[in-house]
């Protein structure tokens, strides 16, 4: 499946699922939703039929000429999280609200914190068995 496909599948599931909204969170959120499951699902079909994660997940970044060291090491390292805490650190770095991640992810906020300080803290582990403080 390629993007595009990917993208196509994203636009059906909301179109199907728009009379199921029910205003409880703002559309942005919703739509974050039902794109990070769809995409999430895609993944999971995927990585049933991979043998590893590396052939699924490219290792280099398309701008990786002008990566440092410590930022490859740093995308290396959130790759490497599980798929719901990857999710949610990913949010967290594109400056996603606490209760905008919660309502995303379907936990609570406090729930949020703790998975994002554990995330957190796994990363700096890989991040210094990788020689980076």
């Amino acid at each position: 499946m390629t993007r595009d496909d990917l993208f196509q599948e994203v636009m059906y599931n909301l179109w199907k699922g728009f009379e199921s909204f029910r205003g409880e969170s703002t559309r942005e959120t919703w739509i974050f939703r039902v794109t990070l499951y769809t995409c999430m699902q895609h993944y999971r079909k995927v990585m049933r039929n991979a043998k590893a994660l590396e052939s699924y997940i490219p290792e280099n970044d398309p701008n990786d000429a002008e990566m440092t060291d410590s930022i490859r090491d740093l995308h290396k390292a959130v790759r490497s999280l599980d798929e719901s805490d990857r999710a949610i650190m990913i949010l967290y770095l594109e400056d996603r609200s606490y209760a905008e991640i919660s309502s995303i992810m379907g936990i609570s906020q406090s729930n949020t914190g703790v998975r994002i300080s554990r995330a957190r803290q796994k990363i700096k582990k890989i991040m210094k068995s990788y020689g980076n403080r």
